[in-house]
C-alpha cells in the first residue's frame, strides 16, 4: 500500500511518523475492508518487517533503514525518470514506483546494484559525459552525505567502483572521498597529456590500432592497461626526423632502408608517419658496427659505403648487408663517429664481393662489336621476331639488360648474314660489297631507316659470291665473345658481371 504524504512532517523520511498519521484513515480501514495488497508493495512490506524488528540476513539488511530509503528512492528515480528529474517534480504515486524499482534492483545486493548502474549510465541521454549528469537524484544524495560514516561504506564502495571502471577520470580526481587504486578507463586528453603527446596523434594512432571504444556521446576512451602500454611505447619512440639525425640519413634513405627490412619501424600506421623505436635503432647501428674496427684516421683509397654504392653502382642495401654479416674486412670507422656514413671500406673488397661470370649469351652491345649490329638494327630483329632475348640483371647495377643465347644465335647465323661480316670477310668496302649484291638481285631485308643491311644467305648462296659458311662465323663469335664480356654499363669492356634471372624474377 502507497501512503500519502503526512500533513505535517518533521522529516519526509520519518516512516513511524508517516505510518502513525494513518494508521486509523488507510491502513486499519484496508485490514477492515480485507482487503489484502500483493503486487507492487514490497518495499513498503520490507519497511515493515524493518520497524517491528525482524531483521533478516540479506545485503540489504545489514544497512540502516533510512538508508536503504534513500538508496531506492534516488537508484528509483535516475531509473524511472531518467538523470534530469528531481525528487520535487515527482507525485506521491510517481515517487512510490520510482521507489520501488529501486528497491527491486537493491534487493539482489551489490551485483543487482552494478546492473541497474549499467542500466542508468547506457541509457542516460545527457550530453555531457560522467557519472554525476548520468546518476543525478543518486549522487546528489551521496555527495551530501558523510562519506567516513561507516552507515554509507558499503554503497559508496559499490558505487566509487563502478564509477572506476566505467569513466575515464583524472588520476588526482577523488570520487566521494575514495582515490582509484588503477584507473581502468581513459580518454584521449588524460592519455594524451600523460604521454606527452598531442591529442590528435593520439587519437589518429588510436583510430588506426582500433583499441579504444566510442561512448554515446561519440567520445572515444580507452580501457585497460594494456592500451596505455601500446600508447606509451607509442610516445617512447622517435619520429623520422629524429631516427635520421641519429644515423646521418636523408629522409629517403632512411625510407628506403625500412622498406629493404633493414630498419624496422615500431609503427606504421595509414594516417601517420612511420615511427621508430630507439632500441630498434640500437640495434640496427649495433649490427654494422659490430665487425667494423675504430681507427684514428681512415686508411687512403677507402671510402664511405654511400660513395662506393654510387661508384660501384651496387645497392647500398646490398652493402650494408656485407657489413652486417662480416664480410668486409677492411670495414672501420673513425672513432667518435657514430653516423652510418662513417664506415669506410676499400671499394675493391665490395667490388670482388659481387664479381660473377659472365652470363651465356650475347648483349646488343657485343652484338655491335662481333657481329656489326647496331642498337637500332638489333630492336628492330627482337621487335619482328627474328631474335629473342631473354631477361638478365647486372650484376653491379641489377638493372634489366637483353640477353640472346646461343642457341638463337646459332639460328640467326644459319640464316642471316649481315653486311658487316661479308666486309670483314672480304676486306672490302662496304659500299662495294653492296653494289656487287645488287648486281647479282640479292636485297637486304626490310628493316627500315637507320638499321645495318642483313641478307639471306640461301639468296647469297646461289650467286657464288663468296661469304664463309655460319659454322665459322659461330665458332669466331664464341671465341670473341669469351674475350669480351659485359662491363658494369653493359658494354664489351672489361670484367663485370651479369646475374642470369629465371622468368618469375626477371618479371619482378
Amino acid at each position: 500500500m502507497a501512503l500519502p504524504q503526512p500533513e505535517s512532517p518533521i522529516s519526509p523520511h520519518d516512516f513511524w511518523q508517516r505510518t502513525d498519521g494513518h494508521w486509523d484513515q488507510h491502513i486499519q480501514r484496508s485490514a477492515n475492508d480485507a482487503r489484502r495488497v500483493t503486487i507492487g508493495v514490497e518495499f513498503e512490506n520490507y519497511v515493515v518487517r524493518r520497524l517491528v524488528g525482524d531483521d533478516g540476513w540479506s545485503w540489504l539488511d545489514q544497512l540502516e533503514l533510512d538508508v536503504v530509503c534513500r538508496l531506492c528512492e534516488g537508484l528509483g528515480i535516475v531509473l524511472e525518470h531518467g538523470p534530469k528529474a528531481f525528487r520535487s517534480g515527482l507525485s506521491s504515486v510517481e515517487l512510490a514506483r520510482a521507489t520501488a524499482a529501486g528497491f527491486c534492483a537493491a534487493t539482489e545486493g551489490k551485483a543487482g546494484l552494478r546492473e541497474a548502474f549499467h542500466v542508468v549510465k547506457m541509457a542516460s541521454p545527457g550530453t555531457v559525459k560522467g557519472y554525476l549528469s548520468d546518476f543525478g537524484a543518486l549522487t546528489r544524495w551521496l555527495r551530501r552525505v558523510d562519506h567516513s560514516d561507516p552507515r554509507y561504506t558499503q554503497i559508496i564502495e559499490v558505487f566509487t567502483s563502478f564509477v572506476f571502471e566505467n569513466y575515464a577520470l583524472d588520476d588526482s580526481q577523488i570520487v566521494l572521498g575514495r582515490s582509484s587504486p588503477s584507473r581502468r578507463v581513459h580518454s584521449i586528453l588524460g592519455v594524451a597529456k600523460v604521454a606527452g603527446l598531442s591529442n590528435a596523434r593520439v587519437a589518429k594512432f588510436v583510430a588506426a590500432e582500433a583499441i579504444g571504444s566510442r561512448g554515446r556521446d561519440g567520445k572515444v576512451f580507452l580501457e585497460g592497461n594494456q592500451c596505455l602500454q601500446l600508447i606509451q611505447e607509442f610516445a617512447d619512440c622517435v619520429t623520422c626526423s629524429e631516427a635520421k639525425q641519429e644515423l646521418g640519413l636523408s629522409f629517403d634513405m632512411l625510407d628506403r632502408l625500412r622498406r629493404s627490412g633493414l630498419i624496422t619501424s615500431r609503427y606504421n600506421l595509414a594516417e601517420l608517419r612511420p615511427v621508430y623505436h630507439p632500441d630498434d635503432i640500437n640495434q640496427f647501428k649495433k649490427s654494422v658496427f659490430k665487425h667494423a674496427a675504430a681507427v684514428d684516421r681512415i686508411p687512403k683509397g677507402y671510402k664511405p659505403l654511400n660513395q662506393i654504392s654510387v661508384t660501384s653502382q651496387i645497392k647500398v642495401e646490398h652493402v650494408i648487408r656485407l657489413a652486417q654479416w662480416g664480410q668486409l674486412h677492411t670495414l672501420c670507422f673513425r672513432s667518435g663517429l657514430n653516423g652510418l656514413w662513417s664506415l669506410h671500406a676499400d671499394p675493391r673488397e665490395i667490388r670482388n664481393q659481387f664479381s660473377v661470370d659472365p652470363p651465356d649469351g650475347f648483349t646488343k652491345e657485343q652484338l655491335k662489336s662481333i657481329f656489326g649490329l647496331t642498337f637500332p638494327t638489333s630492336n628492330k630483329l627482337i621487335k619482328i621476331g627474328i631474335l629473342k632475348t631473354r631477361s638478365i640483371r647486372h650484376g653491379r647495377r641489377r638493372n634489366k639488360l637483353a640477353l640472346i643465347t646461343k642457341p638463337v644465335m646459332k639460328n640467326f647465323l644459319k640464316q642471316y648474314i649481315t653486311l658487316g661480316m661479308i666486309v670483314r670477310d672480304n676486306n672490302c668496302q662496304a659500299y662495294r660489297a653492296k653494289l656487287e649484291l645488287q648486281k647479282l638481285g640479292v636485297l637486304p631485308i626490310n628493316l627500315g631507316k637507320n638499321c645495318c643491311k642483313v641478307y639471306r644467305r640461301c639468296e647469297i648462296e646461289p650467286t657464288g659470291h663468296p661469304i664463309r659458311p655460319w659454322l665459322h662465323h659461330y665458332l669466331d663469335a664464341i671465341s670473341e665473345l669469351g674475350t669480351t664480356p659485359v662491363s658494369r654499363n653493359g658494354r664489351a669492356r672489361t670484367s663485370a658481371p651479369v646475374i642470369l634471372l629465371d622468368s618469375a624474377e626477371a618479371a619482378r
